[in-house]
């Protein structure tokens, strides 16, 4: 169904938006919609990986699918997932119905997420996005991201944990203000 999934995976056959902390969670969106693969020979599925250290690679291609009730358009597109962690999506062939699809990349937890196109027109045939993983920079997330409680005693305790998802080590330095 376009989706590349890396932990749990699902066979959720409607597209949603990203974020969103429920399941399926830990994918990359390249093409999220309800497909099938077309009666003719040419509609398969593809991997191959390739390069050589520090510049190797990983190209997952739906080559001729199509949606299910969407007519017989075929959709030809493809992941390139690089070392470096840069994502590119490529999309050679695009039918005409576009606005019901979900392109874009969630996280493990649901929490975090970069959406390009939800339920809406633009994507086209011949259309490379690349998204590329920002350098060095220290980054992290609070895990629930949502808690709330009662102050007892003009004390409230907020418990959470706290993930390194950069490639820098390990330095945190919290300050809050009430």
């Amino acid at each position: 169904n376009g989706l590349l999934m890396f932990s749990n995976p699902t066979t959720e056959l409607r597209n949603q938006s990203i974020p969103r902390d429920t399941p399926p969670n830990d994918y990359i969106a390249v093409f999220w919609d309800d497909l099938r693969m077309n009666e003719v020979a040419t509609s398969t599925i593809y991997a191959m990986q390739g390069g050589t250290y520090p510049n190797r690679y990983l190209i997952v291609q739906w080559n001729n699918v199509v949606i299910v009730g969407g007519g017989e358009d075929t959709y030809t597109f493809q992941a390139i997932l690089r070392e470096s962690g840069n994502i590119e999506l490529n999309y050679a062939q695009i039918g005409a119905l576009v606005d019901e699809a979900t392109v874009g990349i969630e996280d493990q937890d649901g929490v975090d997420g970069l959406l390009i196109y939800y339920n809406e027109a633009g994507l086209s045939s011949n259309t490379n996005i690349t998204i590329t993983r920002p350098t060095g920079s220290y980054r992290f997330k609070t895990i629930p991201r949502y808690q709330s409680g009662f102050l007892q005693s003009g004390k409230l305790e907020v418990n959470f944990a706290i993930r390194n998802t950069g490639l820098v080590a390990d330095k945190y330095d919290l300050t809050y203000e009430i």
